[in-house]
């Protein structure tokens, strides 16, 4: 009788509900996303390179961004790069107040509201009188993967994951202007994003049967994928192939058209690279906190296939890898709303396993975030590892030492709070030609991991051990730079054509600063 009162006010109170957790989690995660900041955990490589080109714009440096190792070039557009036209919306914001916590609450509000198409859709589904409704929020804010994609720094792919999930909703409901708007949205936010779009409007034609509107939605889609891809980007690179091709998928061609005309001319010379043993890992990692259920919606799962492929066919690991970073996000959105569509198949054809199917989905959900979330609630984090401490907080003693306009190279889990200027670069580029080089030899993080996450001084700083204490003497042995500024708990500021004359005791800090860390880094 109890369980059954319970169910009777959920359904009564279910928006209510809806609000409540769509409100704790902007306010968990935006307190997680600004602790790891504050805590030296966010990275040059990317939540930097996302703040200097939207900083440089409101100076009249239309996108411009320096921190490139491939690109031939000390300073490129960030379009060229990356279509990221969506970053534009953020440049009234940064006139008024530039801090890149405005991309983190972004995202994280972004992130949040994606529960609401997926409420309405299970409203549609199962009606206003169910409580089913309320499920497709639940295993999306509690997937740990979405969560990794909202904590890993600030990533357009991370910003369109619920705009998906929106335009997906008003194609749905055929409510044209608004699924528009957000197709808009999505192919704006990224250069393959307009592959997703290209998909929907195969939906369209395929599910909806509705040739002309599905025609229209794939054919602009894919003009605008060439034409980002062939022209604008190449434009904004000044003619020099795109480097993350160049970098990942060199074996397929050279450039997207070589990449399509190869990937359809000889598709069977690529399958045994898409089903590696590492590769079928990911795919049922993603699938298996949903208890596979999207399997049985291929239809909406399938629309996910453009960003499948552009991971599985990556060399690039990270791209595989289901936890901890952001490249799923787009996959993730269809994965929620099939699993939506998959319970309303059950509901319609055996609604006698519809009870038993949730309690499974439900319980995998909460099991799965207890045991592998990245929030404090799980086994594999603490509040501990969100903790701003002492050490963190004194950044600001050296930002006070740092010319605002002068060129700088950093640490990487630094740069982030210095890339409201022209010239940063993620240490060790650039080290022996900026005005400033930035250091701190101190492992933020208090537990090192390695699963599900790399949690490490190696990962933080993206070098080896043996490779980041060769920059660095290398740095006090040239003539060029002396140490400007260092505390006893690491930080190291060198500064062009200054005197050596703190050199010494600061190298004796920075080699006992290393020893601590090689040791945590054993003992782990």
């Amino acid at each position: 009788m109890k369980i059954k009162s319970l169910i009777i006010l959920i359904i009564k109170k279910q928006r209510l509900i809806l609000f409540i957790l769509v409100i704790s989690y902007l306010l968990l995660f935006s307190y997680l996303s600004f602790a790891q900041h504050d805590g030296l955990k966010t990275q040059m490589n990317d939540l930097g390179n996302m703040d200097q080109p939207i900083f440089n714009t409101t100076r009249g440096r239309l996108m411009q961004a320096s921190n490139c190792y491939n690109c031939g070039q000390p300073i490129i557009n960030r379009l060229g790069g990356h279509a990221n036209f969506i970053f534009l919306f953020f440049v009234p914001i940064y006139a008024i107040f530039p801090n890149p916590k405005v991309l983190l609450f972004t995202q994280t509000l972004l992130i949040a509201l994606g529960s609401f198409p997926l409420y309405w859709i299970g409203r549609r589904f199962f009606g206003e009188k169910s409580w089913i409704s309320l499920i497709g929020p639940l295993i999306y804010l509690l997937n740990p993967m979405v969560q990794d994609v909202n904590l890993y720094d600030f990533h357009a792919t991370s910003v369109a994951m619920p705009l998906i999930i929106f335009a997906f909703y008003f194609l749905y409901i055929k409510q044209d202007r608004l699924f528009y708007l957000f197709s808009i949205l999505v192919v704006i936010a990224k250069e393959d994003m307009a592959l997703i779009i290209f998909m929907m409007g195969l939906f369209i034609m395929l599910y909806q049967r509705e040739i002309k509107r599905g025609l229209f939605v794939s054919l602009a889609s894919l003009l605008y994928f060439f034409l980002v891809n062939e022209l604008l980007m190449p434009l904004f690179l000044g003619g020099m192939n795109h480097p993350v091709i160049t970098q990942r998928y060199s074996y397929l061609g050279d450039n997207v058209f070589k990449i399509l005309i190869n990937l359809i001319t000889h598709p069977l010379s690529f399958m045994a690279y898409l089903f590696t043993p590492e590769k079928t890992v990911y795919l049922v990692a993603l699938l298996f906190p949903v208890i596979f259920l999207p399997v049985f919606s291929l239809e909406v799962l399938a629309l996910s296939l453009p960003s499948v492929l552009i991971n599985l066919l990556s060399s690039f690991s990270m791209m595989y890898y289901p936890f901890q970073y952001y490249y799923m996000a787009p996959i993730l959105a269809f994965i929620f709303l099939a699993t939506i569509f998959s319970l309303y198949k059950i509901y319609k054809n055996k609604r006698i396993l519809l009870g038993t199917v949730t309690f499974s989905l439900l319980v995998t959900t909460f099991t799965i975030s207890f045991l592998a979330s990245p929030a404090p609630y799980s086994l594999v984090s603490s509040w501990r590892e969100f903790k701003v401490d002492e050490h963190a907080k004194r950044i600001s003693r050296v930002k006070e030492r740092i010319d605002s306009e002068a060129s700088l190279s950093a640490q990487n889990n630094l740069g982030a709070h210095f890339s409201q200027r022209s010239l940063v670069y993620t240490f060790p580029l650039k080290a022996h030609e900026s005005d400033f080089v930035f250091l701190d030899v101190n492992d933020p993080f208090e537990i090192t991991r390695t699963f599900p996450r790399n949690r490490s001084f190696e990962f933080i700083t993206q070098m080896f051990l043996s490779d980041y204490k060769k920059e660095i003497i290398s740095m006090f042995e040239d003539p060029n730079y002396g140490v400007y500024y260092f505390s006893e708990d690491g930080y190291l500021l060198f500064k062009k054509g200054v005197l050596k004359d703190k050199n010494k005791d600061a190298q004796k800090m920075f080699e006992k600063q290393l020893e601590q860390i090689a040791t945590l880094d054993v003992d782990s």
